[in-house]
């Protein structure tokens, strides 16, 4: 069953063939409604899941289609990552927001290091950017995952944005999506966490 409870979100991203005022992908995801990124990739995890019961949901991977970006809502490459048995099957979404590609199966190993993620992501992709803009990272990025990493420190099991910058370091800002902590490396045993970064304990 689609939640469709707006489909009005669904279909904007058509309306740019017949208005040339928001020709752009940027105008369409600045200006017209869309169904939140939380919502559309919870109902399309749940289907795949009822439909097939031996999969489980790894990744989250969003990218973006025209150059790096500051703005979440232009990564409009998305797909979801299940494994399957030894190897993985994946569901991107097309070209119009909400919509979803058939599952396809693929003989590629997916990510071991990966836990479980729940159907419903706890913190929506917006704050995530927020939260680290206003720890300083303003710069660009050109694609983001949400994983949950295996072998982290007991009490910091969480999932975690994975924003890939662009140009100056850090390569990498991780959030995460249960302390809203912002880091540039993922704690390992025996370490402690800080804003901005990882300190040894």
């Amino acid at each position: 069953m689609r939640l469709l409870t707006n489909v009005t979100s669904i279909l904007s991203l058509n309306a740019t063939s017949s208005n040339p005022d928001r020709s752009s992908t940027s105008d369409v995801s600045l200006y017209l409604p869309r169904i939140p990124l939380n919502d559309t990739v919870y109902v399309r995890v749940r289907e795949t899941l009822a439909k097939f019961s031996s999969v489980t949901f790894r990744e989250l991977q969003l990218t973006s289609t025209i150059s790096p970006t500051t703005n979440p809502e232009l990564l409009l490459d998305v797909r979801l990552l299940f494994s399957a048995g030894r190897g993985s099957l994946y569901v991107d979404m097309t070209s119009i927001w909400g919509e979803w590609a058939s599952p396809r199966f693929s003989a590629q190993p997916w990510p071991a290091g990966n836990n479980a993620l729940p159907s419903r992501l706890g913190m929506d992709i917006v704050y995530a950017d927020e939260l680290i803009k206003k720890a300083g990272y303003v710069g660009a990025y050109d694609a983001v995952d949400v994983r949950w990493p295996k072998s982290l420190p007991l009490g910091k099991e969480q999932p975690y944005y994975c924003f890939f910058m662009e140009g100056d370091r850090p390569t990498f800002v991780y959030v995460g999506m249960n302390d809203q902590r912002v880091m540039t490396r993922l704690p390992g045993v025996g370490e402690a966490m800080v804003d901005g970064g990882v300190m040894e304990a």
